[in-house]
């Protein structure tokens, strides 16, 4: 589950986000603002928010071998120490839906339904890591579990239990730096709580609900991640096109419809671009008229409504991105010429 929350934008000087700025624009190959946008003084970034849900969640333990393998059928994810053996709860989020930019937050967040006391402080706590080598879900066991980092490691110590006021209650883990490192290329095998030191001799243990079986309990709430990431809003068009046409062997272009459509396809790293053109006389053509005769903007394509062209007429059209939310804008694409001939029915 992905939900898109209102975006929040801000006005930053240049020489704040050069750096952000020209990462995108030589990675993605991004248009850069016309003069009109006010590029030369200010960039215009968007906060975008997303909430996931786990891909896969699933916990192991010692006492699972190649015979006995982990289940990823559990309402529960368990995590810690507990009578002599380690458990390791490990979860995948889909971040491939990130954009590039800089996170600016990152809470992962699961539902505690027990632990050895209820308190802020409840033993060494529990901590996350990042995951650095693959695992595989339907069959897990403690001899191929995977590696991980403490790099970036967060450690929640917070227990919940049904003496607390509260009951199950929300553990938080802030985990930025951890999906900073996915939005910049490091590739995402997920996440892993664990006791910190799993030290055996003591009980360290949270239980937690897991993705799985959401109707055996009415208070069942799974994990989420919420991530908000700063990123440069950098609008571009990838496609502009009239429909139908005809390109005859003598040169140029036939527009072959008094109602042709406007093929757009528009991009933004920071979301939210739609597609704007315009349709001119030829200033060529004297005698035609002179100026524009039509201009619309949609997400992605439009129809000429009737009554705006004429059979026989030379015109020109153009496309450029742009973000409403954000204020910003593309270049323009050069003009395409073409002639309006429709075939006689």
């Amino acid at each position: 589950m992905i939900v898109w929350p209102s975006l929040r934008l801000r006005r930053v000087h240049p020489l704040l986000v050069v750096a952000a700025m020209t990462s995108i624009v030589s990675s993605a190959g991004l248009t850069a603002l016309p003069a009109e946008a006010n590029s030369t003084t200010d960039v215009t970034t968007i906060e975008r928010t997303f909430v996931l849900s786990p891909v896969e969640d699933v916990d192991v333990s010692d006492w699972n071998d190649e015979n006995s393998p982990a289940g990823n059928y559990n309402a529960h994810l368990f995590a810690g120490t507990y009578y002599g053996h380690p458990t390791r709860a490990l979860l995948r989020f889909d971040t491939g839906v990130l954009p590039l930019g800089t996170v600016t937050s990152a809470t992962l967040s699961l539902s505690n339904t027990a632990a050895p006391s209820c308190g802020p402080e409840v033993g060494e706590g529990i901590q996350v890591r990042r995951v650095t080598s693959a695992w595989i879900q339907d069959f897990l066991h403690w001899g191929n579990k995977p590696d991980s980092t403490t790099e970036d490691a967060q450690i929640a110590t917070k227990g919940v239990t049904p003496e607390c006021e509260t009951w199950p209650g929300r553990v938080e883990w802030q985990v930025t730096g951890i999906v900073q490192d996915w939005v910049d290329g490091a590739e995402n095998h997920g996440l892993v709580l664990q006791s910190p030191t799993e030290d055996t001799s003591v009980d360290n243990y949270r239980w937690f609900w897991a993705s799985e079986n959401p109707d055996q309990d009415p208070r069942h709430d799974p994990p989420v991640l919420t991530v908000t990431v700063s990123v440069v809003s950098a609008p571009r068009v990838i496609r502009c096109s009239l429909s139908p046409v005809d390109l005859p062997m003598s040169g140029g272009v036939l527009i072959l419809s008094l109602t042709p459509s406007v093929g757009m396809i528009a991009t933004d790293p920071a979301g939210g671009a739609i597609g704007e053109v315009e349709i001119e006389h030829d200033p060529a053509a004297t005698g035609q008229g002179a100026g524009q005769v039509w201009s619309a903007s949609a997400a992605r394509n439009v129809t000429v409504p009737p009554g705006v062209l004429q059979n026989g007429w030379d015109i020109r059209w153009r496309c450029r991105a742009a973000n409403p939310e954000a204020g910003t804008h593309s270049d323009w694409r050069p003009w395409q010429y073409a002639t309006v001939d429709v075939p006689a029915t």
